[in-house]
């Protein structure tokens, strides 16, 4: 019974490898390079783009990649919203996200920034408006912090094939869902 369970498992698991590229790669009207899918991967997946989703929505947030200015000013409001130690967190995230170099008592989400960013202060349950600006905070950071080439690259499909970088950012915001969904049944997981 368990091995055919198993087989199952790997069954759908090798689908899923196989399946979900061409489904992606449909969506564009022209065939993506390598170099552009590695570009949407670091600006859309690294980056958690599907973070902005909630309050920009899929366009709004594909704005904030393509418009510095844009970006610059959501930065700069949320920033004077939170004590310097969230920012500093924040930062270090965003960067640990892009490179995956991690500095001192790396916090992992955005609500362990809001939980424990403030030395000797445990707040286990934030209100959930701030994890999710910090959330958003860590995720234009994240951008900020991706190379100005892949950032230009997606840019460059934002304007010329953008149903299809929607499509893909639309993926990015439903498995986000399900993975939040995972985390917040239980208050560990919140802190991993």
């Amino acid at each position: 019974m368990i091995s055919k369970v198993r087989a199952e498992v790997q069954q759908t698991r090798q689908q899923f490898r196989d399946l979900l590229p061409e489904k992606l790669a449909s969506a564009f009207t022209r065939p993506v390079s390598a170099a552009q899918w590695t570009a949407l991967y670091k600006v859309l997946g690294k980056t958690d783009l599907a973070a902005l989703h909630g309050r920009h929505g899929i366009v709004g947030g594909l704005e904030l990649v393509s418009s510095e200015a844009r970006r610059n000013a959501e930065i700069q409001a949320l920033e004077q919203t939170y004590d310097q130690r969230f920012l500093v967190k924040a930062k270090q995230l965003a960067h640990f996200m892009v490179t995956g170099e991690h500095g001192p008592q790396l916090l992992r989400n955005a609500h362990a920034i809001a939980a424990f960013s403030v030395a000797g202060v445990r707040n286990l349950t934030p209100a959930q408006s701030m994890v999710d600006d910090l959330d958003r905070l860590v995720t234009l950071y994240a951008i900020e912090q991706t190379d100005q080439q892949s950032r230009d690259m997606v840019a460059d499909l934002i304007r010329n094939q953008k149903d299809g970088v929607e499509f893909v950012n639309n993926y990015l915001v439903g498995q986000r869902t399900d993975e939040l969904a995972k985390a917040r049944s239980t208050t560990a997981a919140l802190f991993n």
